[in-house]
């Protein structure tokens, strides 16, 4: 069986400055030492609490047959810069390859706030929105045709249209190294267009096909084939994500 893929999250905290958590790095690191071991090693290297790391208590509850139990666990919120030190420290491939994630990381912040000092890309940005939404109205009119033509799925999980269509745009115009979670925040001004270009192709073709009578699983099988070609067309751009793949 495939292994789940699991990801290192970066936060911006409310200074600005991006951050992980520690057990969030113990365990993308594969560290076999315990936690509450390993991290206190990593401090003697000469990290500073309130500049380096904030200590952060998780209290979580415990259900038990005849009552509930209270646990804290520490946690520590990392700076980015701790966090590349001590995948060094580890030196091992993992560490290796982490690290220059980080950096990556840090190379698509400064790329994010470009973007968002940037009028006209922030006019692309609101545009694109207001197309999405159309494409997403499209994919609503579809999955109410699907119901009322037997769709057992769409009635129980409508949402799954929109996830399936969404992604098959993504892989259409996009090589991931990750997660596309809020992808098109990281997207340049020409890719954005061409997001608004799929959007728009894919409502014409939901919609045309609907008006046609075409039985929506065909429509779907439609939709796939023609955004092959829309995908050879225009080819593809590289994309990373804020969160790493193991």
């Amino acid at each position: 069986m495939k292994k789940k893929k699991e990801m290192i999250k970066i936060k911006i905290d409310n200074s600005g400055r991006q951050t992980v958590l520690g057990r969030h790095l113990h365990k993308t690191l594969e560290i076999k030492t315990p936690y509450h071991i390993w991290l206190p090693r990593m401090l003697e290297y000469g990290f500073e609490q309130d500049k380096d790391y904030l200590l952060i208590e998780q209290k979580s509850s415990i259900k038990h047959e005849l009552n509930t139990s209270k646990r804290t666990k520490i946690n520590h919120q990392l700076t980015l810069d701790m966090a590349k030190e001590i995948c060094m420290i580890q030196r091992t491939k993992i560490g290796k390859a982490t690290r220059k994630y980080f950096l990556e990381c840090e190379k698509r912040l400064l790329r994010i706030q470009k973007n968002r000092n940037d009028p006209e890309w922030v006019e692309t940005r609101k545009e694109g929105i207001a197309v999405h939404r159309e494409q997403t109205d499209a994919v609503k009119v579809y999955v109410d045709y699907a119901i009322e033509n037997g769709s057992l799925n769409y009635l129980k999980k409508p949402r799954t249209a929109y996830s399936n269509f969404a992604n098959l745009i993504n892989k259409s115009l996009f090589i991931f190294t990750c997660d596309p979670k809020n992808v098109r925040n990281f997207l340049s001004k020409k890719q954005l267009g061409s997001c608004m270009m799929a959007d728009k192709f894919l409502a014409k073709i939901l919609l045309d096909e609907i008006e046609k009578g075409t039985p929506y699983k065909e429509i779907y099988q439609i939709v796939k084939s023609k955004f092959k070609v829309f995908s050879d067309l225009y080819g593809k751009t590289q994309v990373v994500e804020l969160a790493l793949v193991k």
